[in-house]
């Protein structure tokens, strides 16, 4: 699992790029808990890019899918627990003829 920190929010993705576990640094279960439940009842699917610096250090952008929130796996973990339920988006709607 790679792990990615972010001012207080705490990013684990999975080797295979499928599951995204969000959290914040807090050690405290009541801020984590409140964390947690912010966002789970919302019906939320995300786009995901990962940033990443090129071969001569310019900051780049790929495309690592369409990821929705597990509501279930979130409330067991006290962690957003995001899966990935795409690899392609159609973009044709955001183009002009």
């Amino acid at each position: 699992m790679k792990v990615f920190v972010y001012g207080t929010l705490m990013n684990e993705i999975s080797e295979d790029g499928c599951v995204i576990k969000e959290s914040i640094k807090s050690s405290s279960y009541k801020d984590s808990k409140k964390y947690t439940l912010s966002e789970i009842n919302n019906d939320v699917t995300r786009i995901i890019f990962a940033k990443y610096r090129d071969s001569i250090g310019q900051n780049m952008y790929r495309f690592r899918g369409i990821f929705t929130l597990d509501r279930e796996e979130s409330l067991k973990q006290n962690k957003r627990i995001w899966v990935r339920t795409g690899t392609r988006h159609d973009l044709t709607k955001y183009f002009r003829d």
